[in-house]
C-alpha cells in the first residue's frame, strides 16, 4: 500500500427502521459521515472530502466492529451531499453478528456507524494554511483526503468521533409489537436505565444468549433473525430448528481455491467466462491460476454457482432449488460482482472484435468530463537560422479548433431465476456480448454520421469543400486508378495557411459497399491493362499497377444505410441523387482529420451490476458508453462526391 493509499475509519450515526412485513428484512438507515474532521487509526486529523470520495456500486458490506465474517447487513443505496454521505439497506446478515445486532438495537443499545475508505490522493495542510472541503473551512495542520474509495460499513459499539447513535425498530410481527425508531440522545439512556432497573435488560440478553449458543450446537444459524425479532424462547427455537432440518440441507460443491489464494469471485469470475467459450479471454483478464482454480472448483451448473456462491460466503446452501437462488440473488454475496465482471469484460472483448473501419483514420482522444472539449489544431511558422551567438527568433502560431462533447448511449439487461433453473448461460453470455456489439456499433453510427453532416467547424460552408481545397467535383473524378492517384498526389501536396508542406500521405480508401469490388481491384491488381496502338515506342510502357498495396481499404455501409444516415451535405456543382459514388481519402490517424472522445481512457462499454426492483428475483445490469466525435483538420482528407460516369 503506497504512502495514500491508506484505511481511513470514521463514524456516523445509524438507524434501522422496522419490516413491514412478518418476515420482512429490517431496512437499515445509515449517516455513514458528516462531513467533519475526525482521529482515525493511522492519522493525526483527517478530512474525508466528500466531493472525491467514489462509491461506485449501490451494494456495499455493512459488518460489526469491521470483521469480514460478522456479516449484519447490506446497502442498496448510497447518497452524498455536500457534507453528508447516506446509506440505506437491509438487514441481511444470518449470523451471530446480525442477530446481536437486531437484538441489542431493540433492547435500546445504541450503536454507532462506522464508515471504512482507502484513501487515494491526500492534502496536507500546514500550521497557519486553510482549506475549503464538505462546505467548511479548515485550519492546519489537517490532512484532507481529496480522493478515496468507499470499501466497507460497520456497526460498531464504539464510533470514531463519539458523536454518533445508532437506532432500530424491529419488526415482531408474532407479538404485535413494533418499537418506536425515534429512540435519540437521552431518551436512549433513559429507556436503557429503565430496562436495566426492571431487570429486563438482564433477561432479553440470557434469552439471545441461549438462541445463539442453541443454534450454534446445532449449526442451524439461518433461523436466529426470526427467533430473536419474535421473542421466541429457547424450546420454541429448537422446534423450529428442528423444521428447518428437515426440509433443508447442504448441498453443492464447497468453496475450493486449491492453493491458488484466489478471491471466490475472482473464481467465479473466471468459471463465467471459460463456461461461454472465452477460455484465452478468460485468462487474459483474472490469470491461469483463477482459471485453473475455477476448474477445480467442480462447478457444473449455473445452480451449482449459486451454492459456490452462498458457501463462499461461509453460509449453508439451502436444499430446496428456489430457495438457493433466491438466496445468492438477494444475499450480500459475491454472484452479481462476479457476474458484473465477466460481463464486463465479455462486452469488451465483443467491442474489440467488432468492426471499427473509423480507427483507421480517427485520433482517439481521452476527455475528463461531459462538458464541451475543445481540440486544437496547432500551425507552427517556419524555425529560422540562429545567428552564432544570437536569440532564436519568434514565430508566430495559427489555430484551428473544433469541439468533441460526450454523449451517453446505454440499456438494461436481466438475469432472472429462469435462466439459472434452466443452465441458461448462453442468454447471459450473449447479452454482454450484445452490449459490446452495440457499443461498437453506436461508435461507427456516432462517426459517420459526423462525416455525412459536413459541417466545418472552423466557419468555411463544409468541411470538405472547395474552400478547403479538398473536394474533387464532377463524374471525371469517378472511382478509378487514375482518379485514385490524381486525389492520392494533391494531399502530398496540401499546404498549410502560411505556405508550407504538411508532409501528408494518404493511408485509407474509405468507400461505400457499391464502391468495394472496385476499389479492390485497383488496389490488389500487380499490373494494369494497356492498349498498344502502333507506332514506335508504344510497346515500351510499363505495365505495372503503381497504386497496388499504397493505401489500406475500408469499407462502410453506413455510407449509403439512408434515411438512418443522411445524404452527405454539400452543394457543389455536380451532387449525385446517393452516396454510391461517394468516396473519401484519409492520412493517418495522427494527423487528426476526425477526433473520437471517450470519457477517460475508456473506450468502450461500461457493464455495472445494479439493484433489481423488488418484485423481480434476479440480477440485473446495465451497458453504457460515453463517445464523442469532432471533425478536426480537413486537410487529411479528401473526398469526390459526384454523378457516377
Amino acid at each position: 500500500m503506497s504512502e495514500n493509499d491508506r484505511l481511513i475509519t470514521c463514524a456516523g450515526e445509524v438507524r434501522v427502521i422496522a419490516a413491514t412485513a412478518a418476515k420482512g428484512l429490517a431496512k437499515i438507515e445509515i449517516l455513514c459521515y458528516t462531513g467533519k474532521a475526525i482521529h482515525a487509526a493511522g492519522w493525526d486529523k483527517v478530512v474525508i472530502d466528500i466531493a472525491g470520495l467514489k462509491a461506485p456500486h449501490a451494494r456495499y458490506a455493512v459488518l460489526q466492529d469491521h470483521l469480514p465474517a460478522a456479516i449484519v447487513a447490506h446497502t442498496t443505496e448510497i447518497h452524498k451531499t455536500v457534507s453528508t454521505v447516506t446509506a440505506r439497506g437491509v438487514v441481511s446478515g444470518a449470523g451471530i453478528a446480525a442477530s446481536e445486532f437486531v437484538a441489542a438495537s431493540a433492547a435500546g443499545f445504541p450503536w454507532q456507524a462506522s464508515l471504512n475508505v482507502s484513501a487515494e490522493e491526500v492534502e496536507f495542510v500546514r500550521a497557519g494554511a486553510t482549506a475549503t472541503a464538505n462546505g467548511f473551512t479548515w485550519n492546519g495542520p489537517i490532512e484532507i483526503a481529496r480522493a478515496s474509495t468507499l470499501r466497507e460499513i460497520s456497526v460498531c459499539s464504539l464510533g470514531a468521533d463519539g458523536e454518533t447513535a445508532a437506532r432500530i425498530a424491529a419488526a415482531k410481527a408474532a407479538r404485535g409489537e413494533v418499537v418506536s425508531d425515534t429512540i435519540v440522545g437521552s431518551e436512549v439512556v433513559d429507556k436503557e436505565k429503565q430496562l436495566q432497573d426492571e431487570g429486563a435488560l438482564a433477561a432479553e440478553r440470557k434469552r439471545v444468549k441461549e438462541i445463539l449458543a442453541t443454534a450454534k450446537e446445532h449449526e442451524c444459524l439461518d433461523i436466529v433473525d426470526e427467533a430473536v425479532s419474535a421473542g421466541w424462547t429457547k424450546d420454541q427455537t429448537i422446534a423450529a430448528m428442528l423444521t428447518s432440518v428437515r426440509r433443508s440441507a447442504p448441498i453443492g460443491p464447497m468453496p475450493h481455491r486449491g492453493g491458488s489464494g484466489e478471491e471466490p469471485r475472482t473464481i467465479m469470475g473466471a468459471w463465467l467466462m471459460e463456461r461461454a467459450g472465452f477460455g484465452k479471454a478468460a485468462e487474459a483478464a483474472y490469470g491461469p491460476r483463477a482459471c485453473q482454480a475455477a476448474r477445480d472448483t467442480r462447478i457444473n451448473s449455473l445452480l451449482d454457482l449459486c451454492g459456490y456462491a452462498i458457501r463462499a460466503a461461509g453460509r449453508d446452501v439451502p436444499r430446496d432449488r428456489d430457495e438457493c437462488i433466491r438466496a445468492a440473488f438477494t444475499s450480500n454475496f459475491d454472484l452479481d460482482v462476479a457476474l458484473g465482471s465477466s460481463a464486463n469484460k465479455l462486452a469488451q472483448e465483443s467491442y474489440r472484435d467488432s468492426p471499427a473501419s473509423w480507427r483507421s483514420f480517427c485520433t482517439i482522444k481521452p476527455l475528463n468530463n461531459f462538458h464541451p472539449a475543445t481540440v486544437v489544431r496547432a500551425i507552427w511558422g517556419d524555425m529560422q537560422i540562429k545567428a552564432p551567438g544570437g536569440p532564436l527568433k519568434h514565430t508566430t502560431i495559427n489555430e484551428g479548433t473544433s469541439t468533441v462533447t460526450l454523449l451517453t448511449y446505454g440499456s438494461v439487461l436481466g438475469l432472472d431465476r429462469t435462466c439459472v433453473i434452466n443452465d441458461d448461460l448462453g442468454i447471459f453470455t450473449g447479452a454482454a456480448a450484445a452490449i459490446g456489439r452495440s457499443g461498437a456499433r453506436i461508435v461507427s453510427d456516432v462517426v459517420y454520421k459526423t462525416i455525412l453532416a459536413n459541417a466545418d467547424p472552423n466557419g468555411s460552408p463544409f468541411w470538405i469543400g472547395a474552400g478547403n481545397t479538398n473536394y474533387l467535383d464532377g463524374a471525371a473524378y469517378a472511382l478509378s486508378a487514375p482518379t485514385l492517384a490524381t486525389a492520392m498526389s494533391a494531399m502530398t501536396a496540401q499546404t498549410d495557411g502560411q505556405g508550407h508542406n504538411l508532409d501528408l500521405r494518404a493511408r485509407v480508401l474509405l468507400v461505400p459497399p457499391e464502391l468495394e469490388f472496385p476499389a479492390r481491384a485497383i488496389l490488389s491488381s500487380a499490373e494494369l491493362a494497356r492498349y498498344v496502338t502502333s507506332g514506335a515506342g508504344n510497346d515500351q510502357l510499363p505495365t505495372g499497377n503503381p497504386l497496388f498495396g499504397t493505401v489500406a481499404l475500408a469499407v462502410q455501409p453506413r455510407l449509403t444505410n439512408y434515411p438512418a444516415f443522411q445524404k452527405w451535405v454539400y452543394t457543389g456543382s455536380s451532387v449525385a441523387t446517393d452516396n454510391t459514388a461517394l468516396w473519401f481519402l484519409f492520412a493517418a490517424p495522427t494527423d487528426g482529420a476526425v477526433t473520437v472522445g471517450f470519457l477517460g481512457n475508456r473506450e468502450g462499454p461500461t457493464v455495472e451490476s445494479v439493484t433489481p426492483p423488488p418484485d423481480e428475483l434476479g440480477l440485473m445490469f446495465r451497458g453504457y458508453i460515453d463517445v464523442g466525435c469532432s471533425l478536426t483538420d480537413p486537410r487529411p482528407c479528401l473526398s469526390r462526391y459526384g454523378a457516377a460516369s
